[in-house]
């Protein structure tokens, strides 16, 4: 994945607010929404799940539920197999 650069600072504020709303950036994503960033069908992506080809989801009111920071790393690494994948949550200081 390229960075985006962005000259000026009003505009590196605008892009910054923009990329941090919700709808436009998530940070979870159902099976359709992980689908369609790996750039597979929905089913498909289930086929993955259950092999244990694709990274671990997390349970959140009783929805599955994948990081999308996690799965852009796991694709940028070459999309390993669960068993191989080690991910870490990169530390955000506030």
């Amino acid at each position: 994945m390229s960075l985006l650069h962005i000259e000026g600072a009003a505009q590196a504020q605008s892009a910054a607010a923009s990329c941090a709303t919700p709808v436009n950036n998530p940070l979870l994503l159902d099976a359709r929404s992980a689908a369609a960033l790996i750039g597979v069908s929905r089913s498909a992506w289930w086929v993955y799940h259950n092999a244990g080809k694709c990274p671990k989801p997390i349970q959140l009111g009783g929805r599955t539920l994948w990081r999308a920071d996690e799965l852009r790393a796991w694709v940028a690494v070459g999309c390993p197999p669960r068993t191989k994948w080690s991910y870490r949550t990169p530390v955000t200081h506030l």
